[in-house]
C-alpha cells in the first residue's frame, strides 16, 4: 500500500504549499490563515479516514484477520464477526468528521467547513487513480484463472486483488467524508438563502 500512498502524500504536500501561497496573496490576514487551518484540517481528516479505512479493510491488520479466523467454526460466526467489525469501523470516521466540523466552525464558521471539504478533496485525483487499481487487479486474477495458469500466479493476483479492495474502500471513505462536509455547507447556505431562523 505504501507505493500507492506515496503519490497521495506528495499531492497533499504540493496542495498545502500552493494553498499557503494563495492564502498569503489573496488574504494575508488573520482570517486567511484561519481558512488555511481549515484546509489543513480537511486534508488531515481525509488522510485519517483513509488510514482508518485501510486498517479495517486490509488483510494486514487485525479486523480482517479476526473475520477470517471465525471461518473455523462455520459461516454464521463469519457473518456475525463481519457485521460487528463493520459496525465498529464507522465510529472512528464519525468522530474524525465531528472534530473537523467543530474545529472548522470555530475557526471560520460555515465557510471554514466548506473549505475543509475542499481540503479533503485536494487529493481526489490520485485517490481516484488508486481506486481504479482494484478492478484492474480483479480482472488480472480472472484472466489468470481462465488461462489455466498455475496456483502461484493465482496467489499473487489474489493478494493484488485484496489490495485493490482496500484502495476501493479508501476512495469511498474520501467520497463519503467530503460529502458530509459539503452537504452540511449546502444546508447552511440554504438556510441563509431562505432566511430560516432555527432558534
Amino acid at each position: 500500500m505504501w507505493a500507492l500512498e506515496k503519490g497521495m502524500y506528495l499531492a497533499a504536500y504540493l496542495f498545502l504549499g500552493l494553498s499557503a501561497v494563495l492564502i498569503w496573496v489573496l488574504f494575508n490576514s488573520a482570517f486567511g490563515w484561519k481558512v488555511y487551518c481549515c484546509i489543513v484540517l480537511g486534508l488531515v481528516a481525509g488522510a485519517a479516514i483513509g488510514k482508518v479505512t485501510e486498517y479495517f479493510t486490509s488483510f494486514d491488520f487485525g479486523p480482517v484477520s479476526s473475520i477470517k479466523d471465525r471461518a473455523y467454526t462455520g459461516p454464521a460466526t463469519v457473518v456475525i464477526q463481519g457485521l460487528g467489525v463493520g459496525m465498529i469501523s464507522t465510529v472512528a470516521p464519525t468522530v474524525i468528521l465531528i472534530g473537523t466540523i467543530l474545529g472548522c466552525n470555530a475557526l471560520a464558521g460555515s465557510y471554514g467547513v466548506s473549505i475543509a471539504a475542499v481540503g479533503m478533496l485536494a487529493t481526489l485525483g490520485i485517490t481516484l487513480a488508486t481506486d481504479a487499481y482494484g478492478p484492474v487487479a480483479d480482472n488480472a486474477g480472472g484472466l489468470a484463472e481462465m488461462a489455466g495458469l498455475g496456483p502461484e500466479v493465482r496467489a499473487k493476483t489474489d493478494s493484488l486483488d485484496a489490495l485493490g479492495n482496500t484502495t476501493a474502500a479508501t476512495g469511498k471513505g474520501f467520497a463519503i467524508g467530503s460529502a458530509v462536509l459539503t452537504s452540511l455547507s449546502l444546508l447552511v447556505a440554504f438556510k441563509a438563502q431562505v432566511g430560516l431562523g432555527l432558534d
